[in-house]
């Protein structure tokens, strides 16, 4: 169970998230046999600035959020995000995440959207150097 709250004033906006309130832990398929991943609960605090054609933002994450049992590849980010939004249907997004515990590296992403009348469409692309010391990698 996930729960949220916002706050509006004029065009800023500031939020909270607590995501997985109830944490869990997860039996996957492992090469090796069984592994587990946790899913702690995990707080996330944001601001943005928004108008109609601009809006800007930042999420950070306050607490870890864990992964595998046994293993140090917790994450934790500070995110950056800008949108400019022209004609009312057509959206371009960059943004940049920070990951703060050093377990994947940082990430820029961008993307652009189109609003139409009964869907809306997205397109997006992230980057990012080698994962280095994540579980995706056996030492």
């Amino acid at each position: 169970m996930d729960l949220g709250a916002v706050w509006f004033y004029h065009s800023f906006r500031t939020g909270l998230a607590v995501k997985d309130l109830f944490s869990q832990d997860i039996d996957t398929q492992d090469v090796g046999g069984v592994d587990k991943y946790e899913l702690d609960t995990q707080v996330t605090v944001s601001g943005s600035y928004a108008t109609e054609a601009i809006t800007a933002s930042v999420d950070w994450d306050l607490t870890k959020q864990g992964r595998f049992v046994n293993r140090e590849d917790d994450t934790r980010y500070l995110r950056f995000g800008l949108e400019g939004n022209a004609f009312g249907w057509l959206q371009a997004r960059l943004g940049y995440e920070f990951e703060l515990e050093d377990t994947l590296d940082d990430t820029f992403t961008a993307g652009v959207g189109f609003s139409l009348v009964i869907c809306f469409i997205s397109i997006w692309l992230a980057v990012m150097q080698e994962v280095t010391n994540s579980a995706y990698q056996e030492t």
